[in-house]
């Protein structure tokens, strides 16, 4: 982590406990908060891995609507797996990608320019693959606190 970046911190161990039910891993910290009720699991990773190449498909590999000719700034708030983020900061090459993920962990970047930059935001750190566009931030926060 840049210690200029007042923005970021590192993630608090309450975002990384699970609890099981049904033979599913959920965030302890979501479920008990009534924010998020999906798995965080594999399957769950793989679902939404899935999920967006059947979006891709449908939606002829547009990511962003309505079109933006040149975005400067994405924020992707419940970013998941990732795979959009990564997959809009390979589009965009120019805009810099911000997501959610643990610090310290392969995919976290933390940007200090944030003059053209996209987002990924999650409330749970997801893992997430080794190799990642430069332009790429991902992060773990959640939304729903002030």
């Amino acid at each position: 982590m840049d210690e200029s970046d007042l923005q970021t911190v590192p993630v608090d161990n309450t975002y990384r406990e699970v609890i099981t039910l049904n033979g599913r891993d959920f965030q302890r910290y979501a479920v008990e908060n009534s924010i998020y009720f999906a798995p965080v699991d594999d399957d769950e990773i793989e679902r939404l891995h899935y999920q967006h190449e059947l979006f891709n498909m449908v939606f002829e590999n547009r990511l962003i609507f309505p079109p933006v000719p040149r975005p400067r700034r994405i924020l992707e708030c419940g970013s998941g797996s990732g795979a959009w983020a990564i997959e809009v900061a390979e589009q965009y090459p120019e805009c810099e990608t911000t997501a959610s993920a643990p610090a310290g962990e392969s995919m976290t970047r933390f940007q200090t320019d944030f003059g053209q930059q996209v987002i990924g935001l999650d409330i749970y750190p997801y893992p997430v693959p080794e190799e990642i566009p430069d332009n790429v931030d991902f992060q773990v926060d959640d939304l729903n606190s002030p």
